[in-house]
């Protein structure tokens, strides 16, 4: 069954944010919360650029692709925005800002991907 989602980090909880979005989910039919931090917030020694992930929280939802998915995804999007903390590449259908997901570090991976690939014939989604 094809099926569609999206997701982000999250700076903070509002639970009553959280259950308006319960509370009129349909036609996506997953709302998935998860606690980070611990481990995913400390970078061990020699990591790279995506060694953690400093926001507390994450979410992702989808369902069924079904034509009232798509605006569903986008409002759901919308109401939980004023807590975004960030993209996350395996999490989103769209189109990301993968400087928002580096950060200082995106300036640098372009410079390898400069010096490594200046044709630019390595073409990936994300």
């Amino acid at each position: 069954m094809p099926t569609a989602g999206d997701g982000f980090l999250l700076r903070e909880l509002d639970v009553e944010a959280v259950a308006a979005v319960l509370d009129d989910l349909a036609p996506a039919g997953l709302l998935e919360v998860r606690l980070l931090g611990g481990a995913l917030s400390r970078a061990p020694e020699n990591a790279g650029v995506a060694g953690s992930i400093a926001a507390p929280y994450s979410v992702f939802y989808g369902g069924p692709a079904s034509p009232g998915l798509p605006a569903k995804l986008a409002e759901i999007r919308e109401r939980l925005s004023p807590y975004w903390a960030g993209d996350q590449l395996t999490a989103s259908a769209r189109d990301v800002d993968l400087a928002s997901i580096f950060g200082a570090d995106w300036e640098r991976l372009e410079g390898v991907r400069r010096a490594y690939d200046p044709e630019g014939q390595i073409v990936t989604r994300r």
